[in-house]
């Protein structure tokens, strides 16, 4: 079934349960369509929801694809990150998405500068990004764009700390607090 429809079923359930999925992935829905599926499924669930996302390992193959690379993955959680905080999106930044001609290419009286989720309610806190990572470059992408770390590597303590320093030391780098990112662990 569709994760969002099933979120929103447990979000009506439960208003103490905190919600993620796990995974969506940059290939299978458009930035903003993934951004207001999630703003909207946090106007029912409230701060509870998280808006799980990973390169799309499996999920990918059952379609025929390969997981999206790491740099794709990146501009994909930049974008929805930007549509969930109200700000603009430019139309380039989401180029590779854009199934269709460019808006452009048609005659409108007023063509829109840039992309963005005009509806939500600028007072509300966004939903949090969780990025489903394990590897290094991932656990850097999680530590510029991510509210929480879920990390896919086993119970081994050391481990879990190795991938928390690559995340918090890229937070760090983009000018963030480390403490403000927060890690789970899937075991």
């Amino acid at each position: 079934g569709d994760t969002f429809v099933m979120l929103t079923a447990a979000a009506i359930a439960t208003d103490r349960l905190q919600l993620s999925m796990a995974t969506s992935n940059p290939a299978t829905r458009h930035p903003a369509v993934a951004a207001s599926a999630i703003a909207s499924l946090a106007a029912i669930a409230g701060p509870w929801v998280f808006f799980g996302i990973g390169r799309g390992d499996s999920a990918l193959a059952y379609i025929g694809g390969a997981p999206a690379s790491v740099p794709f993955f990146e501009r994909y959680v930049e974008a929805v990150r930007r549509y969930l905080h109200g700000e603009p999106v430019p139309f380039e930044s989401i180029r590779e998405w854009r199934l269709t001609r460019d808006v452009s290419s048609i005659k409108l009286g007023h063509a829109p500068d840039d992309s963005r989720l005009t509806w939500l309610d600028h007072g509300a806190i966004p939903p949090p990004i969780e990025i489903f990572a394990t590897g290094p470059r991932m656990l850097t992408v999680a530590g510029r764009w991510a509210d929480r770390v879920s990390l896919g590597l086993g119970a081994d303590v050391d481990r879990l700390a190795w991938a928390i320093g690559i995340a918090r030391s890229a937070r760090m780098e983009a000018g963030l607090d480390p403490a403000t990112l927060s890690a789970a662990a899937v075991i």
